[in-house]
């Protein structure tokens, strides 16, 4: 038998061919074989790309990329959108969530990180607890979730008006449906809530993704929550729980009732330090703590970087310091409140290897140095301290410490003895907040004098009942009588400052790179003077943050030209390049001498000034 001849090769062995026309010189078509390879459709398997047959993914399916060009279209001005336009590119955002699945993992990610917390209820004092009622914006909320297997919101805020009994089955709701999500939660509770809890209140609940919580129990027109109205401490043991990775841990309750501080505070004490996770890092706890609460809490092996409590006369000194030996090598930061002025607790600090913030608002403190107890520390604040006796003790050292870079001086005594002797004693002092005090002009001018390499400078101003502060004065060092001679005539240019200059100045800081006035409890006179004489002679200066006050738009246009001016007004916009200083002028002095009324040259309207 003859043999048959051989087939040829299958057709669907052979790789796919596409023809191609090209155009050559002699224009003779040519037949191109082209390999199809279909493209991957999910970016992260590399799995099913290969089960495809191909080697090439589309850029748009890369998550990488694809974040990145998200980022870049929706917000390219921060990777932290908290900027001008944030609500047109969140709405665009959720468009994006709508394309395909990998355009909806990766837009999530984005509306997450951009997105801030959602609340329900509401987290502001003085809401009417009249007006507590289901909560139709929750129910809402979960009819939706409930079936999406992406919830693109992680940070929650509940306010106190949601913690009512009508709303006691969409709670549970929402910790079975959110909670596994969830990163973040804020609690709000007053004296009106009427929710029950139980620990049998969410069975199996899991919080493996939340890293901040908060329970906050506040004072409404003078009442404390009570543990008789609601079960509040179940919650909290239950929460605490059930998050394995908490990292940050607030509790929060308002320190003015002793009866319910005595009653509520025992309850939330034994459960705090027996079911606080052992990955928290940031611990605060606004209440008062006694000796057992604080020792169950050093055996709880926690290993903080940041603390606060607010101490009372019930902890004793030994047992503070066990306690914060057990911190010494990991705590950062340390926040010692004192919310009862008539107690004043004793403290011995041991070593803190890694402190670098510390705030005290009054103690005993037992004799230390910086450089032994201290060594990086980087920031003190004492702006709350309550007692001026004790704030000496912070001060008279042996050593100097020259790791301090930053201090905040108190507010309720005079503080010009103490610029002096934090001068001594912190020598590389850059940042300096001096707030109202009895004594401001002359802190300001200790600071100008014996601290002259700070590069930060932060300023509050004290209120002042029907009367004004000059800060022309101040800044310039020159008499107020002078400030208006000069202001008066308008001829700067022809003015050797220097000649009238009677005290320090604020051109003395030569490294100042950051100046902040704040204005928010006083009606103070800062105006061309202060611009043209102070400001715009130091060269150093980088950032001025200020209210206009009675500056001409000349001179806050000059400023915007040299410096990064920001002005804390709603809408500078308001103000045209033609207008000038306020018009009542000088005209709050009370000494009874006579006003006159000026021609403010080159802007053709009057300014009342003295005569």
């Amino acid at each position: 038998m003859a043999k048959r001849k051989a087939r040829p090769a299958s057709k669907a062995a052979a790789p796919a061919l596409k023809k191609r026309k090209l155009n050559v010189s002699n224009e003779k078509v040519v037949p191109v074989a082209v390999k199809i390879e279909p493209i991957a459709t999910r970016s992260a398997s590399r799995k099913s790309a290969a089960a495809a047959g191909t080697t090439g993914v589309h850029p748009l399916l890369i998550d990488h990329i694809l974040e990145t060009v998200f980022e870049h279209l929706f917000w390219p001005n921060s990777k932290y959108p908290y900027v001008e336009g944030t609500y047109v590119c969140v709405e665009e955002v959720k468009k994006s969530r709508m394309v395909c699945k990998q355009w909806n993992e990766a837009a999530t990610k984005l509306f997450r990180r951009g997105r801030s917390p959602s609340m329900f209820g509401n987290a502001a004092a003085g809401s009417n607890p009249i007006t507590k009622t289901y909560d139709l914006g929750m129910h809402s909320f979960l009819d939706i979730m409930k079936s999406s297997s992406l919830i693109p919101v992680q940070r929650y805020v509940i306010g106190s008006n949601f913690f009512v009994k009508q709303n006691q089955r969409l709670m549970k709701d929402f910790m079975r449906i959110c909670g596994p999500s969830a990163t973040e939660l804020r609690f709000y509770f007053d004296y009106g809530s009427t929710m029950n809890f139980t620990r049998r209140s969410f069975p199996d609940l899991k919080l493996p993704k939340l890293k901040s919580l908060l329970f906050n129990c506040g004072n409404y027109r003078g009442r404390n929550c009570t543990s008789q109205t609601y079960e509040i401490p179940y919650l909290v043991e239950v929460v605490l729980g059930a998050a394995e990775r908490l990292q940050e841990f607030r509790f929060e309750f308002a320190p003015r009732d002793v009866k319910w501080q005595s009653v509520v505070v025992r309850r939330f004490a034994e459960i705090i330090p027996n079911r606080i996770p052992k990955s928290v890092k940031i611990l605060r706890l606004d209440m008062w703590l006694n000796d057992n609460h604080l020792n169950t809490l050093a055996d709880a092996g926690l290993e903080l970087q940041e603390f606060q409590f607010d101490c009372h006369c019930a902890v004793g000194k030994d047992v503070i310091r066990k306690f914060f030996e057990k911190q010494s090598r990991t705590l950062k930061v340390l926040k010692i409140l004192n919310s009862d002025p008539t107690c004043s607790i004793s403290v011995d600090f041991p070593r803190f290897d890694q402190l670098r913030q510390m705030e005290l608002q009054g103690a005993n403190i037992s004799p230390f140095s910086y450089p032994d107890t201290f060594p990086k520390l980087e920031t003190l604040n004492l702006s709350e301290w309550k007692t001026e006796k004790t704030v000496t003790q912070l001060l008279q050292l042996s050593k100097k410490a020259s790791s301090l870079r930053e201090i905040f001086f108190p507010s309720r005594f005079p503080q010009a003895s103490l610029v002096r002797k934090a001068a001594q004693c912190f020598p590389n002092i850059k940042s300096v907040h001096i707030a109202p005090s009895p004594d401001i002009a002359e802190s300001l001018q200790e600071a100008f004098v014996y601290l002259p390499d700070i590069e930060e400078l932060y300023v509050s101003f004290p209120f002042l009942l029907d009367n004004e502060l000059n800060v022309d004065s101040l800044f310039s060092g020159v008499s107020e009588l002078d400030c208006r001679r000069i202001l008066k005539h308008r001829n700067f240019d022809n003015v050797n400052v220097r000649d009238v200059q009677k005290k320090p100045s604020i051109t003395n800081l030569k490294k100042l790179k950051k100046l902040v006035i704040d204005d928010s409890a006083s009606d103070i006179i800062l105006t061309d003077f202060s611009a043209h004489f102070s400001f715009m002679k130091m060269d150093s200066l980088k950032e001025l943050q200020t209210s206009r006050f009675r500056m001409s738009s000349k001179y806050v246009d000059l400023l915007r030209n040299k410096l990064a001016l920001k002005l804390t007004e709603d809408d500078y916009s308001d103000y045209s390049s033609d207008d000038s200083v306020d018009s009542d002028g000088w005209n709050s002095d009370s000494s009874g001498e006579e006003l006159e009324i000026i021609p403010f040259l080159g802007f053709g309207f009057n300014v009342f000034f003295i005569h």
